[in-house]
C-alpha cells in the first residue's frame, strides 16, 4: 500500500491524513539535509550529500544561521547533518549541541583549518548512513494537516478553497504575499505550515521551498502561459482540484518544484561565475547541475527564468548568451537546449 492509499476522501466520509513521527507533530516528508554553516564549507558539503540521494544539500545563505531551528525542528525534518569549516563565528559542534533539544537526529563534521581530506570524505557518508537509521521514521495519524495558503490579495476563489480545505479537515493559515514570494514561501516553511499552496503572482517564477513541499497555482500572466507545464495546476483550477491536489501531496506525490528542486534559499543566494550568471536564485540546483554535468564550459551563458528583464539586458550588453525558461517552455525544455549547446 502507498503513503497515498493511507488516506481517502469520499462524500459521506472523513479525511484521513497519514504522515511520518519525525519530531513533536507528524510530517509528510522525511526530509536528511546536509547544511553548509558557511561558504567555506559549500563545497564539501555539496560532495558529500552526492554521495546518498536521500539527503539534500542547503548551502549557505544569509540567513541560514537564523532559520537552523526552524529546519531541524520541522516535523517534515527527520535529521540534519552540519557542516563547518574552521570559518565560522559558531561551530557546527556548538550549533549540533543547541539543536539537538529540537530534535535529536542532529550530526556534525568540523572540517579542521579547512582541512578537505580523504577522512571529510569518507567520515561525511559514514555519519549520513548512521543518521539515516536512527531517523528512520515510522508511520503517524495528522488529524489536522497544517497547510499554508499564499495568495497576492484575498478573493472569492481564495476564499472558496480555504473553505473547501476547512472542510476537509485541514488547518489553514493565510498569508498575503503582495511584494516578495520568496519571503512569503519561506517564512510559511519556517513556521511549520506541512505543504503550501501558492497562488503564484503573475510575475514570480513556480519555486518551492527545501522544508515544506509548495503547490504552485498559475495566473492568467503571459508569463506564467509561456511556462505552463512548470506550475502544479492551471489558472482555472478549482476549489475541489486545489483540495485534491493537495491531498496528494500530503499522500507523497511530489510536487513540481520538489521534482525540479527549484527552491528559495534561507537568504540571499546566487551561485554564478564568471562563465555562467544565474539570474534567480531558484535555478541555483538546476545551475550546480549543469556545472557537475559540464565541468568545462566554454561561453559566457546566463540562466534566467525569463522575468528577470534588466538582469537579462545587462548579461547581453555583457556578451552573455541568454538561456530563458520562457524560451524553452519549461525548466525540463531549458535543460535540453543547455545540453545541445554545451555538448
Amino acid at each position: 500500500m502507498g503513503m497515498r492509499d493511507l488516506f481517502h476522501r469520499g462524500k459521506d466520509s472523513t479525511p484521513e491524513y497519514v504522515g511520518y513521527s519525525n519530531n513533536i507533530r507528524a510530517g509528510i516528508r522525511a526530509n536528511n539535509f546536509v547544511i553548509s554553516l558557511s561558504t567555506c564549507a559549500d563545497e564539501v558539503a555539496v560532495r558529500i550529500s552526492r554521495t546518498d540521494t536521500l539527503f539534500t544539500v542547503i548551502e549557505y545563505s544569509s540567513e541560514i544561521a537564523d532559520a537552523l531551528a526552524s529546519i531541524v525542528s520541522h516535523p517534515n525534518t527527520a535529521s540534519a547533518f552540519l557542516l563547518s569549516y574552521g570559518c565560522e563565528l559558531k561551530s557546527s559542534r556548538e550549533f549540533a549541541v543547541e539543536l539537538r533539544g529540537l530534535n535529536p537526529n542532529i550530526e556534525f563534521l568540523e572540517l579542521e583549518n579547512g582541512n578537505l581530506s580523504e577522512f571529510a570524505m569518507t567520515m561525511g557518508p559514514a555519519v549520513m548512513q548512521e543518521l539515516k537509521f536512527q531517523a528512520s521514521p515510522g508511520l503517524e495519524n495528522i488529524e489536522s494537516p497544517l497547510i499554508a495558503v499564499i495568495a497576492p490579495q484575498s478573493d472569492e476563489k481564495i476564499a472558496a478553497v480555504l473553505q473547501v480545505l476547512r472542510d476537509a479537515k485541514i488547518e489553514v493559515r493565510e498569508i498575503f504575499a503582495s511584494t516578495n514570494q520568496r519571503t512569503a514561501l519561506v517564512d510559511a516553511a519556517k513556521f511549520g505550515a506541512l505543504a503550501i499552496v501558492n497562488f503564484t503572482d503573475g510575475n514570480d517564477y513556480p519555486s518551492g521551498t527545501y522544508i515544506s513541499p509548495v503547490i504552485n497555482v498559475a495566473s492568467n500572466s503571459d508569463f506564467h502561459q509561456s511556462i505552463a507545464a512548470d506550475f502544479d495546476l492551471g489558472v482555472g483550477a478549482t476549489p475541489d482540484e486545489i483540495l485534491l491536489r493537495v491531498q496528494e501531496t500530503i499522500g507523497r506525490s511530489p510536487t513540481a518544484s520538489e521534482v525540479a528542486r527549484s527552491f528559495e534559499p534561507f537568504g540571499a543566494l546566487l551561485d554564478s561565475s564568471e562563465k555562467l550568471q544565474v539570474l534567480n536564485a531558484v535555478l541555483s540546483n538546476f545551475a550546480r547541475d549543469l556545472a557537475q554535468n559540464f565541468s568545462t564550459i566554454d561561453a559566457k551563458i546566463a540562466i534566467a527564468t525569463g522575468s528577470e528583464i534588466n538582469e537579462i539586458a545587462q548579461c547581453a550588453s555583457d556578451g552573455y548568451e541568454i538561456f530563458a525558461v520562457t524560451d524553452h517552455g519549461s525548466l525540463f525544455g531549458l535543460a535540453e537546449a543547455l545540453t545541445k549547446r554545451l555538448q
